[in-house]
């Protein structure tokens, strides 16, 4: 990706954070209803990010917890055909701390090397996911019951999330990333957070080509190369900030 970026020419709609009923216990949505309403709502891609977290465990296997979580995604993809790119996330809860980190960039593989994920500090996933070619965003920073978090150990912040049922104080978010965007490689997200068969997408990021991969999904958050969508901000707001060289060094 290169030039400048063109508002006027990034007509294709992805979504960073979704949850399906197959796998995170508390949405409704199933795989087949998700694809279906991301298709009818225009989107070109979702990254699907169910819960991974202690309660949410299915399986003492650790590899075969892993390859359920991952599995679930597959009847997305059955039902998107070449209709809608689906891409692996996660929303990862530790058990330190109530806060939840949107990885993206996620693979079975990837997961299968971390058993102990969900012991891990918020500066041990940080380091993890770098190490694995992940980026690790905030998600909702600013909902009760969360904790502030050093913005050294992310690499972008959810700055708004759609989710009607809870109030995640969007507005703070921006704020908060933008207070500590100078040396720091931060960039803005945005996401519906659907888990409700009657929730409809009102979120994630604007592109002047479609986001067909993990690859081109974290080029383009490293590169800016996107617009947020959201129904509070403009579109490439907090888009500025520092640029590491390589940040998966």
């Amino acid at each position: 990706m290169s030039g400048g970026f063109d508002l006027s020419r990034a007509v294709y709609k992805t979504e960073l954070h979704c949850h399906t009923a197959e796998m995170s216990r508390c949405a409704t949505q199933t795989a087949k209803q998700t694809a279906e309403k991301y298709i009818a709502a225009g989107y070109s891609t979702l990254v699907v990010t169910n819960h991974f977290k202690a309660s949410n465990v299915r399986s003492d296997d650790w590899r075969e917890w892993v390859d359920m979580y991952f599995d679930a995604v597959e009847p997305v993809r059955e039902a998107a055909g070449d209709r809608l790119y689906v891409l692996d996330g996660a929303e990862v809860e530790l058990k330190t701390g109530n806060n939840e980190y949107l990885l993206y960039g996620a693979s079975r593989e990837k997961f299968y090397d971390m058993p102990d994920i969900l012991d891990f500090s918020c500066a041990e996933l940080f380091a993890e996911a770098k190490k694995r070619g992940m980026l690790m965003v905030q998600a909702h920073p600013f909902r009760f019951g969360m904790e502030v978090v050093d913005p050294g150990y992310l690499r972008g912040i959810e700055v708004f999330n759609g989710e009607a049922g809870e109030d995640s104080h969007n507005a703070t978010a921006m704020t908060w990333l933008k207070s500590f965007q100078d040396g720091k490689d931060l960039f803005p997200t945005s996401g519906s957070d659907c888990h409700w068969v009657d929730q409809q997408p009102n979120a994630g990021i604007l592109t002047q080509r479609a986001i067909t991969s993990n690859e081109d999904l974290l080029e383009t958050l490293l590169r800016r190369d996107y617009a947020l969508i959201s129904d509070c901000f403009d579109p490439r707001d907090a888009m500025g900030g520092a640029r590491v060289d390589d940040p998966f060094a």
